[in-house]
């Protein structure tokens, strides 16, 4: 079996705080994610689907912009391909295009964008999603809330009104992953990460993280407003080792190498 991870925050430009209280937040974030790209502690990291993280960081330390294009360039950091996660229930077909397509200009600015409907926390879909990504080449989508149940596995094609489909990948158990955030031991996190390629009848609230296309998982990690977890990279070498015994890879990933590989 194989458990796929990838490393990522959650962003929301106004929330619980106002939007210049998160904006002065995020060239932290961007540091904290830059150096441990570079010191290797990070293996990769995606800026949850959305261009304004950068262009907001870059408004205040400007001085980051050449780090990030190198790392995009490596492949090791990436964003896109939306501007911003819209809510697609409360803003027309219209702007969601030109939403995409600002999204994809910018991001590529710096480096290529996630060709990824990445969609996890939006309340509803709108039923033209997929004919939308497809009018821009991207012919996958991974989800979260506003799915109803999917029998068996977490993948299967979304399909607009006019034809258009997209291979969809449903985090069933939701984008927000904080346990290598907390004071876990490598154990305690084994033990949590076999959970979710647990596929017995006995289990049905967790069955569905299993994927039988690809014998494995796709976990999460991170979360809203969350900088990358310390020491990451030694932390999943621990786990690694210990779940090879249980036949398990464990795959630290690009959200987009994932679905190309779901798509293979």
């Amino acid at each position: 079996m194989q458990l796929f991870l990838y490393v990522h925050t959650h962003w929301d430009r106004e929330w619980y705080l106002p939007f210049e209280s998160f904006r002065c937040q995020l060239p932290s974030l961007l540091d904290r994610v830059l150096n441990g790209l570079d010191d290797g502690s990070l293996p990769n990291f995606y800026l949850d689907g959305q261009a304004a993280i950068i262009t907001d960081a870059l408004e205040i330390a400007p001085h980051l912009a050449d780090r990030i294009k190198q790392q995009m360039a490596l492949g090791k950091l990436s964003a896109g391909p939306w501007y911003i996660l819209a809510d697609q229930m409360l803003v027309s077909g219209e702007s969601l295009i030109r939403n995409l397509k600002l999204g994809l200009e910018t991001t590529s600015k710096f480096g290529k964008p996630a060709m990824i409907g990445y969609c996890p926390d939006t309340f509803g879909h709108s039923q033209d999603l997929p004919r939308i990504l497809s009018g821009f080449g991207i012919n996958n989508a991974i989800v979260w809330r506003g799915v109803g149940k999917v029998e068996t596995n977490p993948v299967f094609w979304w399909q607009s009104p006019d034809g258009s489909r997209v291979l969809t990948y449903h985090l069933n158990r939701g984008y927000y992953q904080t346990q290598f955030h907390e004071d876990k031991s490598t154990d305690d996190l084994s033990k949590s990460l076999k959970t979710w390629l647990n596929h017995s009848p006995e289990t049905n609230h967790l069955a569905n993280s299993y994927c039988s296309f690809i014998d494995g998982a796709l976990c999460p990690v991170g979360g809203d407003h969350i900088f990358p977890p310390k020491d990451f990279s030694t932390t999943i070498e621990s786990i690694d080792e210990k779940l090879k015994g249980e036949g398990i890879d464990t795959w630290v990933i690009q959200p987009n190498d994932f679905i190309n590989l779901l798509s293979a």
